[in-house]
């Protein structure tokens, strides 16, 4: 009865979402005006100097269609990406104020390094990234489940071993989406272990969410 009555999915948290919505509005405002500033200009040109004029023949016309397309794509493209990021760090906020404290065993790790480079006219980037998994297994209203998660630290990683118990945050109506409770996880390590935690390292990254409770 009681796993019944947590299962329930709450209602729309509007606090919430405006503070999901606050992370993401600028990149989302950017993207929608550089793509409607790209419609708006192949529009424009079509209209007053393609359309007067077919003489400026085919190539404009592609041109203008391409630039045109190109505009549409990242109109789309803010979208799509802005709302389905929204929804992952609206679930966070929602695993932050209504999740459960479980443990769960590791049952694997993942490590995967990504180096890529990046080239223009003027400048070359490097971009090196470290993607951190962990997989983990858990019990929950009498039954077997697995999930994984992205670990932001090296340093925990590195002193996770399979088998090994970790601290773990579910959402009760959705407890596949199980989150490791770094925080809860560095404390624990510490009692056993002598790590040196890299909270600056730039090759992880960091939410922009923090789906654990201070």
């Amino acid at each position: 009865m009681r796993h019944a009555q947590l299962s329930r999915r709450p209602g729309l948290d509007f606090a919430l979402l405006r503070e999901v919505w606050r992370k993401h509005a600028l990149a989302f405002v950017l993207l929608l005006g550089l793509g409607t500033l790209f419609l708006l200009v192949s529009l424009v040109l079509f209209f007053r100097v393609w359309l007067p004029d077919a003489h400026h023949g085919i190539p404009l016309l592609i041109f203008l269609l391409v630039f045109g397309a190109c505009g549409l794509f990242i109109i789309g493209f803010a979208c799509v990406s802005n709302l389905s990021s929204m929804r992952h760090y609206y679930e966070k906020g929602l695993l932050r104020q209504h999740g459960l404290n479980i443990t769960a065993i590791v049952t694997e790790k993942k490590r995967e390094e990504c180096v890529a480079e990046l080239r223009d006219e003027t400048r070359r980037i490097n971009v090196d990234e470290l993607l951190l998994t962990v997989g983990f297994r858990f019990q929950f209203a009498g039954e077997e489940r697995e999930g994984a998660d992205i670990l932001t630290s090296e340093a925990l990683f590195n002193a996770l071993e399979v088998g090994q118990t970790l601290p773990l945050r579910i959402l009760p109506w959705r407890p596949e989406s199980g989150s490791i409770r770094q925080r809860a996880l560095s404390n624990q390590l510490k009692r056993t272990q002598s790590i040196t935690e890299d909270d600056n390292n730039s090759r992880t990254g960091e939410p922009l969410i923090d789906s654990e409770r201070t």
